[in-house]
């Protein structure tokens, strides 16, 4: 058979077509992904400087952060990365607002609804979970959805310290609010956190903040829960 006779055959000529048709999808993909990453990574660069600082961006610089993530989304938008980063752009600007502040009221809700989003793209990462339930806390909206989110983040980050750091004191600031049985996931948090090798210090502070080391002291046996707590928990023999 001569190649001449080959690329006659209909069967070949379509099998090229496809070919040519997904070649240019995954080019355009690709232009798309880059596009997106060049217009986001240098505002994600900017809100990881911002978390460690008091203050928060101005006004118009937080309007341009914004415009800037949303045309990244606009580009990819199933990316549960880039949709938690929208998120926490519109938490950022309002962190030290109250929620009485209507603006602020609005940023949390659209903070709910990217976060979501993010959760539904990748439901196994508990850092997204963690962020909506922050925005939900920030919010008061102390509900059914609420509890199931503290419940999923705690079995899925069992050893991410910030995970474990986050769902206690959010526990431990609702305290008797919350049902019997999201007590025991907040005692699992505490748990766990101090006796991760790297985050035990933060929970302990967590804890100490909270006068809630007598949740650990007594009951962990490691060597750093009882060093600290011979340090500062005062036992109540009242």
């Amino acid at each position: 058979m001569t190649t001449r006779n080959i690329h006659n055959r209909p069967g070949f000529v379509l099998v090229s077509c496809l070919l040519v048709i997904v070649l240019v999808y995954a080019g355009t993909n690709a232009i798309r992904t880059m596009a997106a990453e060049l217009t986001a990574y240098p505002v994600i660069h900017r809100m990881r400087i911002d978390f460690n600082r008091p203050s928060v961006p101005a006004t118009q610089e937080r309007q341009d952060m914004l415009a800037k993530l949303h045309k990244a989304v606009a580009l990819q938008p199933d990316n549960p990365f880039l949709l938690r980063w929208l998120g926490n752009a519109y938490m950022q600007g309002y962190r030290y607002t109250s929620n009485s502040d209507r603006a602020a009221i609005a940023a949390r809700q659209d903070a709910v609804r990217y976060f979501r989003q993010a959760i539904a793209l990748r439901p196994s990462w508990p850092h997204d979970r963690i962020d909506y339930l922050l925005a939900k806390f920030r919010l008061g909206e102390i509900d059914g959805d609420f509890y199931r989110q503290l419940l999923y983040a705690n079995r899925l980050g069992p050893w991410e310290a910030w995970v474990q750091q986050i769902t206690a004191e959010i526990g431990l600031q609702l305290g008797e609010r919350l049902p019997g049985d999201m007590q025991e996931i907040i005692t699992d948090s505490i748990l766990n956190g101090v006796q991760h090798p790297l985050g035990y210090g933060e929970m302990l502070e967590i804890l100490r903040r909270y006068n809630s080391l007598d949740r650990v002291c007594g009951e962990v046996s490691s060597k750093q829960v009882r060093v600290y707590c011979d340090r500062f928990y005062t036992p109540d023999h009242s």
